[in-house]
């Protein structure tokens, strides 16, 4: 986590980010990809969920709304607010970041898993 924010929060230009280069680089090939992976993600999720009895409640919401949400980035198009949403869950799922808490010092992932 702490590598791919490093790598990404670089200077690519002036005034610009690894990661905002990344977002205007998004066209429809390069988005297509990453449904493709935002979709097995989804298949996992859903497999996971069916295939172990998730007693822990708050996992269990955790695990559906990541699903839902992933789900719903499917649509992305190369437009530029769909792409800033895309780029907005990448940046949550892989930097663990979000608005209430800033930068998260733990996996949120990965607690989950281990608390199923």
């Amino acid at each position: 986590r702490e590598q791919f924010i490093q790598f990404f929060e670089q200077p690519f230009s002036p005034g610009q980010t690894r990661w905002h280069a990344v977002g205007n680089g998004l066209d429809q090939r390069y988005i297509n990809i990453l449904v493709v992976e935002i979709e097995v993600f989804i298949s996992e999720v859903r497999f996971a969920m069916m295939a172990v009895d998730v007693e822990n409640k708050d996992v269990f919401i955790f695990l559906k709304n990541l699903a839902n949400t992933l789900y719903r980035a499917r649509n992305c198009s190369p437009d530029y607010d769909s792409v800033k949403s895309l780029l907005g869950l990448m940046w949550e799922l892989f930097a663990q970041w979000n608005f209430i808490e800033g930068y998260i010092k733990r996996d949120v992932i990965a607690d989950n898993i281990e608390a199923m």
